[in-house]
C-alpha cells in the first residue's frame, strides 16, 4: 500500500461562459491512495480539492485495474467533480463511469 499526500497554493486564470475573467491564488491538496492486494489486482483512490474566492472543486477517482490473463487486463473506474459555483443550470456534480477491457494479441 502506498499513500502519497500533496499540498500547496497556486494560481488560476480563466473565462467564464459569459467570457469575464477569473483568477486569483488557489489552495489545492490531494491524495493518492493506491493498494495491490494481489499480484493481479490494484486498487487505486484519487482525491483532490482545489479552492479560491470564486471555486471550489474537488475531484474523486476510483478505479479497480486486473490482470485477467497473460493476454488481457480490465479496468473499471468511477469519477465524480463536484464545483460549488457553476454557470447556469450547469449540475454542481458531474460523474463518469468507465469500464476498458486491453487485448494484447
Amino acid at each position: 500500500m502506498v499513500l502519497d499526500l500533496n499540498l500547496g497554493p497556486g494560481y488560476a486564470k480563466g473565462l467564464t461562459f459569459e467570457g469575464e475573467s477569473e483568477q486569483g491564488f488557489i489552495l489545492r491538496g490531494s491524495a493518492a491512495f493506491k493498494w495491490d492486494f494481489t499480484d493481479y489486482a490494484r486498487f487505486i483512490q484519487n482525491v483532490s480539492v482545489e479552492t479560491a474566492g470564486f471555486n471550489t472543486r474537488t475531484i474523486s477517482e476510483t478505479s479497480l485495474n486486473t490482470r485477467l490473463t497473460s493476454s488481457m487486463q480490465m479496468k473499471v473506474g468511477f469519477k465524480a467533480t463536484h464545483n460549488t459555483e457553476v454557470e447556469g443550470d450547469q449540475p454542481k456534480l458531474s460523474t463518469e463511469t468507465s469500464l476498458t477491457l486491453v487485448v494484447n494479441i
